[in-house]
């Protein structure tokens, strides 16, 4: 069972969260749920609970890896199609351009909501979910083509060796 509660503040009395308001809101919200259906609690068997504080790292972790992503393909794998087959990144490459500016946007976007007063949140959160929802899609569609026209570009050109020495620079 997963229980998505809203609205909680990014700040407890203007401090960050700890480890035992965590928990604390987590107790809380177990009694809650207990109140209505004695025993619950005794069934529980893996508790996670993610904070502001959790989900606004998450975001960022998220975004850094998509942007290590980006940084790497860039180059050493377009470097090297870009070697023996001119041109052969041109789509992609101006893909990633646009990929990077997107992740500042939902990085702007992140700021903006952890940053908001209380009433301000909601819309902040739907319109963040939404765009995070669409770079996804697009991302998808953009992996394929990458898996399908990289990788007939790269096993033309290079041995299976060259191919693990490009993944593993």
């Amino acid at each position: 069972m997963s229980c998505f509660v809203q609205y909680a503040p990014p700040k407890i009395e203007g401090r960050d969260w700890t480890d035992a308001d965590r928990d604390g809101f987590r107790d809380a919200c177990l009694n809650q749920i207990e109140r209505y259906a004695p025993g619950f609690k005794s069934l529980v068997l893996h508790c996670e609970v993610r904070t502001p504080r959790e989900l606004e790292a998450e975001v960022a972790t998220t975004l850094a890896m998509m942007r290590g992503h980006l940084a790497s393909e860039n180059a050493f794998v377009h470097t090297a199609m870009e070697a023996r087959a001119p041109g052969s990144t041109s789509r992609i490459a101006e893909e990633h351009a646009h990929h990077e500016d997107d992740i500042d946007v939902l990085a702007a976007a992140c700021a903006t909501l952890v940053a908001a007063a209380p009433g301000e949140r909601e819309p902040l959160a739907q319109r963040l979910y939404v765009m995070f929802d669409l770079f996804v899609q697009d991302n998808l569609t953009h992996m394929r083509h990458e898996e399908d026209h990289h990788n007939a570009v790269l096993w033309a050109m290079y041995s299976d060796a060259e191919i693990l020495a490009i993944e593993q620079a």
